[in-house]
Order: structure tokens, then C-alpha cells, then sequence
């Protein structure tokens, strides 16, 4: 019997729902701030907690990173659909040989790259990624562990 791949699309989604149904309170995640005393410690706690949080706003500034050049919003919109189209559609070399998703995802990847760089958006898109790690750091430093954190990290370590 045929070996199944380990990671299928449908895994991948579902660990990425997953990742954002992970996120805690943003009253909890915007809570007690202080300068670090063990910041090796802190940084690990604070990435494993608040993970699906900080998936979230380095997606925010990405996309209002885009936001800011609507050329870019526009240019990302259709490579982002003509990857859906491309993806979707069922294509074959030979009779009975199809092109399997690593292969269109390598083939589409340097000419996504390069629309997106022709129409500036891999520029602003960059940018408001930039921003978003930039917040994310500062939040895993200066955010303090809580309990909660604390035993969540040592039994996922």
C-alpha cells in the first residue's frame, strides 16, 4: 500500500487554523509590561503563549503594509488569485501524468516574485512584515511571563 505524504494541504490548513484559534485574550496579550530580567526566558515563554497572536499581527502589518500602496493591494489580489486558479486547475504532462502542487507552486513562485516586485508590492509587503517582527519582538521582551505562560511553556518544552 502506497504510503500517504505526511503534510497534505488540509493539514497544513488545519494546523494553521489551529495556530490562529491559539491566540489569547488581547487583554491579556496587551497586559504588564516590564524591563526583563532573564530575557532568554521570557522570549521563549512569550513565543510559545502568544503565538497565534503574533501570527496575526505580523499578518496585520503585511497587509497594511500593501494597504498603504493600492498598486501593491491590487498586484498582490491577482497573484493571490491566479495562485488559487493555478492550484485548482488539473494539469497533466502526458495522459495520466499530472503536475503534482510542489511543481506549480515552483514553477509560479519566481513569477509571483517578480510581478510583485515589477508593481512595488514586494516592497510594501516586506515593509509592513518588517514592522510587524519589530512589534513582535518588543512585545516578547517587555511582556512579562504570567503563570499561565509559565507551566504552558514547560509543558509544551
Amino acid at each position: 500500500m502506497a504510503e500517504q505524504p505526511k503534510n497534505t494541504k488540509l493539514d497544513l490548513i488545519k494546523e494553521f487554523q489551529d495556530l490562529l484559534q491559539s491566540a489569547r485574550p488581547w487583554a491579556e496579550f496587551a497586559k504588564d509590561f516590564k524591563v526583563p530580567s532573564n530575557l532568554e526566558e521570557r522570549v521563549k515563554t512569550n513565543l510559545v503563549y502568544f503565538k497565534g497572536n503574533y501570527v496575526i499581527i505580523s499578518m496585520g502589518f503585511t497587509a497594511f503594509g500593501l494597504c498603504i500602496h493600492p498598486k501593491s493591494l491590487v498586484a498582490a489580489s491577482c497573484c493571490g488569485i491566479m495562485l488559487a486558479i493555478l492550484l485548482t486547475l488539473k494539469l497533466e504532462t502526458s495522459p495520466g501524468v499530472e503536475i503534482t502542487q510542489e511543481k506549480k507552486l515552483l514553477f509560479a513562485a519566481p513569477v509571483v516574485l517578480l510581478l510583485l516586485h515589477q508593481a512595488g508590492a514586494l516592497f510594501w509587503a516586506l515593509y509592513g512584515l518588517l514592522l510587524g517582527l519589530i512589534s513582535v519582538l518588543l512585545h516578547t521582551v517587555f511582556r512579562t511571563r504570567t503563570i499561565a505562560s509559565r507551566i504552558n511553556y514547560s509543558w509544551f518544552s
